[in-house]
């Protein structure tokens, strides 16, 4: 077996075991959605964790994930939990859209939750602004050593290309990697080989 085979191996196995992070957690139930943001018509995993009133997991309980949009119901899936206080199931695909997606326990004693929930196509949020982010490109820019121009600037770029070329640009090379300094460490070993030869040394 592999390296990449044992490592994948190994990491089944412990995600088999340990159990992954909710992303919203209470006193007495943890709600989960597979992905924050989906394409249209994409199933949406969700899990929930209840426990009791002494902090233990519960053992029977269900727990309604509601699919709310501006406020109203769009789909509901029940969440039967089982064993170690977890439920899971999946909500149908959903047009694009905002929502909002709720966990209601049955039990009286635990409060209900919620996660923001965004359906979005494939190149709506970039369509949505089609504008690139000048901040970014410029600390992009500033990290390479460079500069953002604006569209208005671009007469500028060729004299600003002169300058840069214009400017020293110091190479530091280190020590050990030198042709140099080899030649001069064998030079000095034959000699000392030839010196310790001549008097009877060597």
């Amino acid at each position: 077996m592999t390296g990449t085979a044992q490592e994948r191996m190994w990491l089944q196995m412990i995600q088999g075991f340990a159990e992954a992070p909710y992303a919203t957690t209470a006193a007495r139930l943890w709600l989960d959605v597979g992905r924050a943001g989906v394409p249209p018509g994409e199933a949406i995993d969700v899990r929930a964790k209840l426990f009791d009133t002494n902090g233990a997991p519960a053992k029977t309980g269900v727990v309604t994930a509601r699919a709310l949009r501006a406020g109203a119901e769009v789909q509901n899936v029940k969440l039967s939990i089982g064993a170690a206080g977890r439920g899971k199931g999946r909500l149908a695909g959903l047009p694009a859209g905002d929502y909002v997606v709720e966990a209601i326990p049955d039990s009286e004693h635990a409060a209900a939750m919620s996660y923001p929930l965004r359906v979005v196509g494939q190149y709506e949020q970039e369509l949505e602004n089609p504008a690139g982010n000048r901040e970014s490109l410029a600390r992009l820019a500033r990290a390479s050593g460079g500069e953002a121009l604006a569209l208005d600037q671009a007469r500028e770029l060729s004299a600003k290309l002169s300058d840069v070329l214009r400017e020293p640009h110091p190479v530091t090379v280190r020590l050990w990697d030198s042709s140099y300094l080899f030649v001069f460490v064998v030079a000095c070993l034959a000699l000392e080989w030839a010196l310790r030869k001549r008097i009877g040394l060597a």
